[in-house]
């Protein structure tokens, strides 16, 4: 014999298969909420770092201008020719140092040297140094400028120039020509 099957017991099955229903669903909201909130959080940080290795990049781009050998304000090498066609690189002395402290305020006081990759902190330190050494020699002369005279510094001065270019827009992710 079958036990009949009251209102009263309909309406508690109905009752407790909304509860479990309500329950398990929102448990799962719950658990989506928190994998989402997770994942905000790690794409801020990763944001944050992104834009902050940008920010590293472009100040260190602002360098370039003045290690480039094309003559501007800021230009630290400078060419001259001369009428029998020979080139002399002329050295500014108040760019140099400009340089250096420009490279000490990117590299450290902004701290952007931690997002830099290890091969442009290499080159950046190698001009740096090459630099250095061109204004200890000199150290005695009080001119603005002086003549350049060991043309295999002039020539890696100006190959670091092109390989820090060339790594800045690669690390940029933007086309290199």
């Amino acid at each position: 014999m079958k036990p009949e099957t009251t209102l009263s017991d309909v309406l508690l099955t109905a009752l407790l298969t909304a509860l479990a229903s309500g329950l398990a669903s929102s448990l799962l909201s719950y658990f989506f909420w928190r994998r989402q909130k997770k994942d905000e959080i790690n794409y801020g940080i990763r944001n944050a770092h992104y834009v902050k290795a940008q920010e590293a990049l472009m100040a260190t781009w602002s360098l370039l201008g003045r290690m480039t050998d094309t003559e501007n304000p800021q230009s630290i090498l400078v060419w001259e020719k001369a009428k029998d066609k020979t080139v002399t690189y002329v050295l500014r002395v108040a760019q140099a140092q400009e340089f250096m402290s420009d490279l000490s305020e990117v590299f450290y006081k902004k701290g952007y040297g931690i997002f830099l990759n290890q091969d442009i902190k290499s080159l950046l330190f190698e001009y740096r140094s090459i630099l250095y050494g061109l204004l200890l020699s000199e150290k005695s002369n009080a001119e603005p400028q002086f003549v350049v005279k060991n043309e295999e510094v002039v020539e890696r001065m100006k190959k670091i120039y092109e390989e820090l270019n060339k790594a800045l827009q690669e690390e940029m992710n933007v086309s290199v020509n």
